[in-house]
């Protein structure tokens, strides 16, 4: 009799379990299938296809801006050095004084120091504000990589000599920071270039008058942050660039190529990144950085889409929430008909390609965001929805 009503209770226990009281575990978030066959990718390719060098004009500069790629995951980051600068102004790699960005600290002068110098490697810069008109703050930071010590000693001091040509400015030094020349500009902003090894970092902080003082201390310990984060890696050369895979965990083969329709004008930061380099062309780098960490994103691959590896699908769920998450004037838009979960979002500014519309699909590990142009007001895109549907479609063939 004791075991049958030990039985009994064994039964009534799993009876309730199936009825909604607590069981113990941590439970997963499910995918909603989708159908590839029957998803709508209108002139959008829906193959993956392996990142690769293209042939002919321009394979030099190709195998130097896999040099600056690796680079931009060692740029410091302008929050860093001071959290108001959130609104993204350009981010940038560069292997050419052509693609050498405009922002503050680099006008088109400097770029002759790089124009036809076959000692210079490549480069990458970053710059944000604080999107304040009352109150502008704006910084700047890049890296320049030469192929020696003595030329990018000498360069600093090229770049330096061009700054101070420019009307108000005044030399300024900075004891502690060994081979760096600066100049201070109306009392608000300070530019400073350091020769570190065969690189040159460009540090510009534009602030108020009444920080000045400040405003040297954080452009000391910016620089001295940047020679750090060089220290903790080392050049490779150009000839063993090549013997190295391009895509050696086939993340940006998951992403989609470029298309007609894209607004793209550079194709020079198409590539790998970790988390630090491609937190310079989020619109939140507080928050994206915090949300990398933890989703555990280990690697991000960008060309026309950027996808990001996460920890396991219950973490790229959250982090498509957060790259998806509306501001107070921004709106959702409908999803790709047949992927239940994506989410979309019309943004109410532009980002630096001018799009101002995303969506975010998630299959697997894999978090993929598509950008676009959308104009008006409908809850309705269809190109968004149809890149989308092209992303999704290649992140499942890609498995």
């Amino acid at each position: 009799m004791r075991h049958l009503r030990a039985t009994a209770a064994a039964i009534a226990i799993a009876l309730c379990s199936g009825c909604g009281s607590t069981i113990a575990g941590n439970p997963q978030p499910g995918a909603t299938p989708a159908d590839i066959k029957t998803l709508r990718s209108g002139p959008f390719t829906s193959e993956p296809e392996t990142f690769e060098l293209k042939d002919g004009y321009g394979a030099p500069e190709q195998v130097r801006l896999i040099e600056g790629r690796r680079l931009l995951n060692y740029l410091i980051q302008p929050i860093d050095i001071d959290t108001d600068v959130q609104e993204l102004r350009d981010a940038e790699v560069f292997a050419a004084h052509t693609n050498m960005p405009d922002i503050q600290g680099i006008t088109d002068t400097h770029k002759q120091v790089v124009k036809n110098n076959v000692k210079f490697i490549a480069g990458v810069a970053a710059s944000r504000t604080n999107g304040s008109l009352r109150s502008p703050k704006e910084i700047s930071v890049a890296v320049l990589q030469f192929d020696s010590d003595t030329e990018s000693s000498r360069a600093a001091q090229e770049f330096n000599r061009i700054s101070m040509e420019a009307v108000g400015r005044a030399n300024l030094d900075l004891p502690g920071v060994p081979n760096s020349y600066s100049s201070v500009l109306d009392g608000r902003q300070i530019d400073s270039w350091q020769a570190h090894g065969p690189y040159v970092i460009l540090v510009s902080v534009k602030r108020s008058v009444a920080e000045y003082d400040g405003t040297i201390s954080k452009v000391k310990d910016a620089l001295l942050a940047q020679n750090f984060a060089l220290d903790s890696q080392a050049p490779i050369p150009l000839d063993d660039v090549l013997d190295r895979p391009l895509d050696p965990e086939n993340i940006v083969r998951r992403t989609m190529t470029l298309s007609g329709r894209d607004s793209i004008l550079s194709t020079d930061d198409f590539g790998p990144y970790r988390a630090a380099g491609i937190l310079h062309f989020e619109r939140n780098p507080a928050a994206a950085r915090k949300a990398f960490e933890e989703a555990g994103v280990d690697i991000i691959g960008q060309r026309a889409s950027t996808v990001y590896r996460t920890r396991d699908l219950a973490a790229a769920f959250r982090l498509q929430t957060f790259l998806a998450k509306a501001g107070k004037d921004d709106s959702p838009l409908d999803p790709p008909l047949g992927i239940a979960d994506a989410q979309c979002v019309r943004f109410d500014n532009v980002d630096e390609r001018g799009n101002n519309a995303m969506c975010a699909v998630v299959y697997g590990r894999f978090v993929a965001v598509v950008t676009a142009k959308s104009i008006g007001h409908a809850q309705f895109d269809s190109g968004l929805q149809e890149r989308a549907a092209a992303q999704y479609a290649i992140l499942q063939k890609c498995e």
